[in-house]
């Protein structure tokens, strides 16, 4: 795991599949860069996980400093492994409603810049919001060629009582 601030890599945005920031995903969905979501302000927690002693899933993890605080105060060996929707609604009580995902196939030139093992197949972008619609992070997930089947279940609603 690493924890980056806005000053630090200030230049960090939105884009690892490829797409430009002024793009819209669909109707209603624009593609924003990271400042404008979190203005100068944002944390970027990146991680990686291991899938069943499998294959690696890299993860960028970007927040506002204010959502990330309850985050980057846990030991690094949790973080790593942390549903941060359920942190955040536990230390914030923000509960995240909604949750867009986009999967594009990854460039297969930009991932050495990342640090990682081996070349990502595919990035999922997620982007969640609070019940104001109000985004709370973004997330980049980069995962390699496997013979796996992906899911995604966020079960949201029923979160809050948890």
């Amino acid at each position: 795991m690493a924890l980056f601030d806005s000053s630090e890599r200030a230049k960090t945005g939105r884009g690892g599949a490829g797409r430009r920031d002024s793009e819209e995903i669909a109707p209603g969905y624009p593609v924003m860069p990271i400042t404008d979501c979190f203005g100068g302000g944002f944390v970027r927690i990146d991680r990686i996980n291991s899938i069943n002693d499998e294959f690696e899933v890299f993860s960028r993890f970007f927040s506002s400093q204010a959502i990330a605080k309850p985050l980057v105060r846990l030991p690094r060996e949790k973080v790593q492994t942390a549903n941060f929707k359920l942190i955040l609604l536990r230390e914030l009580g923000l509960p995240i409603t909604r949750v867009v995902h986009t999967i594009a196939q990854a460039d297969p030139r930009a991932w050495r810049k990342l640090g990682i093992r081996s070349q990502p197949h595919l990035v999922i972008e997620a982007t969640a919001y609070t019940a104001n619609g109000t985004v709370a992070y973004f997330q980049e997930i980069y995962i390699p060629a496997n013979r796996r089947k992906l899911l995604f279940d966020s079960e949201l609603k029923g979160l809050e009582q948890s």
